[in-house]
């Protein structure tokens, strides 16, 4: 009944907001131990890498080898958006072009192995910070969050799938 979806509703929002909440405030977590790192003396790996460089090189490590096409789909930015990006990556160092092997015309962009060992370097620092809140929450917690998590995963790489499929469909008919 009309009531008892509106119950249902009410009760999702309020998970969401937890969840929203909670995602949020670990990423500030995250932030703030790499920040405290920083102040420590410790050099961040990353301290001349904007947020959004971050995410690009990781968008290209997920791809292997892509072009800023593939890039800036993956990313759900413009092409232009991802090649000025791509052209600071490549100034840093942290990031290879190449023509492709397999059609001339076309340039393939890698991580290069500066950018390859600094991501690895960074994320060993994101998974000392998160095994010590695994730490303080126990093991049966931890693996409860785990299998959420893996839950989570598998379901948004399902809708990503089945969201690419049509494309790719009506790409194959051109």
């Amino acid at each position: 009944d009309l009531q008892e979806t509106k119950a249902m509703s009410e009760h999702i929002q309020d998970q969401s907001r937890i969840i929203y909440r909670t995602v949020r405030l670990l990423h500030q977590h995250l932030t703030r131990q790499h920040d405290k790192r920083a102040r420590q003396g410790e050099p961040s790996v990353m301290h001349d890498v904007t947020p959004a460089q971050f995410n690009t090189l990781t968008a290209i490590r997920d791809l292997e080898e892509t072009s800023v096409k593939e890039l800036a789909e993956y990313m759900s930015v413009s092409p232009p958006s991802a090649s000025t990006m791509v052209d600071k990556l490549v100034e840093m160092g942290m990031l290879v072009r190449e023509q492709s092997r397999v059609d001339r015309r076309e340039v393939r962009i890698r991580l290069s192995g500066k950018g390859n060992e600094r991501l690895s370097i960074f994320e060993q620092e994101f998974f000392e910070t998160i095994g010590g809140l695994i730490e303080k929450m126990g093991e049966p917690d931890a693996q409860r969050w785990c299998e959420i998590y893996s839950k989570i995963y598998d379901i948004i790489q399902e809708e990503e799938t089945l969201s690419r499929t049509p494309a790719k469909k009506a790409k194959n008919n051109e």
